[in-house]
């Protein structure tokens, strides 16, 4: 099974690359799905896997969105529904009720950089992330991973709903204070008081980890709604080819209208998508099949102290007779 399943993913993944972007959300979703079966099949508890897991929340309004389109999560009795069991073989939640195609997407790490347009702010992107122990205080840092214009995220939108690594009693504000990330927007800074003396403990375990060049090397992920736990990467994807294969097979008019950059504003981001997805898939796949432990990561931990009247007198004296123009000392 593992290696039958294996070999079918690597050809319709080939067949998805070869495709236009009118019929790329078929081949790529299926070519996922059997890669999730040879995941089954080598870390599963049963190689055999019992339908999607998941269905689309059909509407009868035609004038709905393509984003504002939703994917409901349904599993098996026996959690043997090919979603639910490749979540369990990688160690992942899987998300409950139903998510739009926005939070879907905006949720995904590799694919919501993509989403450059004005977003819900329901839609909770992933979060580059700092950690870092301060004053016995501990908490992270927290940027925008986007690497065009978007809709900030505004600190009052980072909650422990939408981003449940995050305790439900940190406090959250738009201050500096736990690391610091060259190049990309601060969002917010998030710190708690931690429940024991081992204050790296309260940090280990909050952010994904993963070795794809298309993701950050820490990240804050978010759910695809307020009831669920922040999915492993590879599942976001899964739910999210997933939800462009059904939109594409069953809503072709809305599909086709939507891929055209005339009539579209999401013309352009879904093409990007779509020209990503095989190598994001690959890289995710890649790393589910060959897990290795991840690097440590840096703990940035600061202590402060208040330097006395004679103590800054002998450091400005050392500091004039050695003529360190660079090293400056501003006091108050």
């Amino acid at each position: 099974m593992y290696s039958a399943a294996l070999r079918q993913f690597e050809d319709l993944l080939t067949s998805s690359e070869a495709a236009g972007h009118a019929g790329r959300p078929v081949p790529l979703f299926y070519a996922l799905s059997q890669a999730g079966r040879a995941l089954v099949a080598a870390f599963g508890d049963t190689p055999i896997v019992n339908g999607h897991g998941l269905g689309e929340h059909r509407s009868g309004d035609a004038t709905v969105g393509l984003l504002d389109r939703r994917i409901r999560r349904v599993a098996t009795k026996h959690g043997d529904d090919a979603f639910g069991a490749v979540a369990a073989a990688l160690g992942s939640p899987a998300f409950t009720g139903s998510a739009s195609l926005g939070s879907i997407w905006t949720s995904t790490p590799g694919a919501s950089d993509l989403l450059d347009h004005d977003l819900d702010s329901s839609w909770c992107p992933p979060l580059l992330a700092c950690l870092g122990v301060h004053d016995k205080r501990v908490g992270m840092s927290l940027y925008s991973t986007a690497r065009r214009p978007r809709r900030s995220v505004d600190p009052k939108e980072i909650s422990g709903s939408r981003y449940p690594r995050v305790p439900d009693a940190a406090s959250i504000d738009d201050s500096w204070g736990f690391g610091h990330f060259e190049n990309v927007k601060h969002v917010a800074t998030a710190s708690w008081d931690p429940a024991g003396n081992q204050v790296e403990d309260e940090l280990r375990g909050r952010l994904s980890r993963t070795r794809g060049d298309l993701y950050d090397d820490a990240l804050l992920l978010s759910s695809v709604n307020e009831d669920s736990d922040a999915m492993h990467p590879l599942m976001s994807w899964w739910a999210l080819l997933f939800a462009l294969s059904i939109f594409a097979r069953y809503h072709p008019t809305l599909w086709v209208s939507s891929l055209d950059p005339d009539r579209s504003r999401l013309a352009v981001p879904i093409q990007a998508l779509l020209d990503v997805a095989p190598d994001a898939v690959a890289a995710l796949v890649w790393e589910a099949v060959f897990p290795e432990k991840p690097k440590s990561l840096p703990i940035l931990t600061s202590y402060w102290s208040r330097l006395s009247a004679e103590e800054l007198a002998e450091f400005d004296r050392v500091r004039s007779k050695r003529g360190d123009d660079f090293c400056a000392l501003r006091t108050t």
